[in-house]
This record gives structure tokens, C-alpha cells and sequence, in this order.
């Protein structure tokens, strides 16, 4: 049976979440995984990746760090958990239809993040 989009969602953030802790794991922070090499404290990630890659790429993998992806991840799953809960029916007011119908607009684009993903369903594609 296919995914629900929320499933989908979920399962997706669940896997974003779990590689952005894996990194923020003590036992993980050493550079190249050599535990003789110091660890590097989650606050010092930014400046270690600026000075390493330096430019807009550093910039870029700087400003997504595990903790950020983690502040993220806590962000959609919220909005996922809230559209969950909600169904599209014409039968209720306009205002709540179409309050409802954005909600779900809004997983459909956080779905699109994920287009290559095996499980994503063309019915969940880009509408504007």
C-alpha cells in the first residue's frame, strides 16, 4: 500500500533527523573519524567548514548545520503533524476549505524536496 503523504513526510524528516544526531554524536566529531584528532564542538562547525571549503560554498554548508537541519526538522514535523489532522471538505465553511486546502498546498511543496525519492507520488507534484 502506498504512503500517505503525511507517512511520507514523516519518514523523510525521521531520516533528515537521524543523520543530522548522528553527527552531533561525541563519538562521531572527530575529523575524518580519527579519534586522535580532537573533536570539534558543535558550535565550532561554521567557522571549521568556512575555513576548510572558504567561499559560498563554505558559507552554504556552514549555515546548514546539524543543529539548524535539526531546528528544521522540528519546524516541518509540526506542520505535518497539523496537516495530518485536517480534511479537505467543500462541505465546511469557505474560509476553514480553504485554510485546509493551503495546508496541504504547503506538504505537497515539502514533498517536492524529495521528488527523486522512490516512494514520492506524482499526484503530490508541484501545483503553482
Amino acid at each position: 500500500m502506498p504512503l500517505t503523504i503525511t507517512e511520507f513526510l514523516e519518514a523523510r524528516i525521521a531520516e533528515d533527523e537521524a543523520a543530522a544526531k548522528l553527527t552531533l554524536d561525541p563519538g562521531n566529531m572527530h575529523p575524518y573519524g580519527d579519534t586522535r584528532i580532537p573533536a570539534i564542538k558543535p558550535e565550532e562547525w561554521g567557522g571549521l567548514v568556512q575555513n576548510y571549503l572558504g567561499g559560498p560554498m563554505g558559507d552554504y554548508c556552514a549555515r546548514n548545520n546539524p543543529s539548524r537541519v535539526l531546528a528544521e526538522c522540528a519546524a516541518s514535523r509540526k506542520i505535518v503533524q497539523y496537516g495530518a489532522g485536517l480534511r479537505i471538505d467543500r462541505t465546511r465553511d469557505a474560509e476553514t476549505y480553504a485554510q485546509h486546502r493551503s495546508v496541504h498546498w504547503i506538504m505537497k511543496q515539502m514533498a517536492r524536496v524529495y521528488i527523486d525519492h522512490p516512494d514520492y507520488r506524482e499526484e503530490w507534484g508541484y501545483s503553482g
